[in-house]
């Protein structure tokens, strides 16, 4: 069997500024993608949540504002920051926002 190449974080380095510009207006998140998670979600007030790949941080910004205390985490260093900046800093809201390079999760 051949290995699995390991995901980096890299496809997106010098991207995630501008994906993190467009992203939020884009039909199929807005109207589709978006929408349809959120119709999943239980209650989130003192809710546990893992954002994995969080990206630029819609998806921590809406589960702080809903109540949760989050953890997220990006292989982005530039994600990293931009879910940060959304959130106004992980202590604001009792979780962390971590980059994880190179280890297994």
């Amino acid at each position: 069997m051949k290995p699995t190449t390991e995901h980096t974080g890299a496809s997106y380095e010098g991207k995630a500024r501008k994906y993190a510009e467009v992203v939020d207006t884009k039909p199929w998140n807005a109207y589709y993608e978006r929408p349809a998670v959120l119709s999943l979600l239980p209650p989130l007030v003192n809710a546990r949540v893992l954002d994995a790949g969080c990206g630029s941080g819609w998806y921590a910004e809406y589960l702080v504002n809903q109540g949760a205390m989050v953890t997220a985490f990006d292989l982005n260093a530039e994600f990293v920051s931009l879910t940060r900046s959304r959130t106004g800093l992980a202590g604001r809201f009792g979780g962390t926002i971590e980059v994880c390079r190179g280890r297994r999760i």
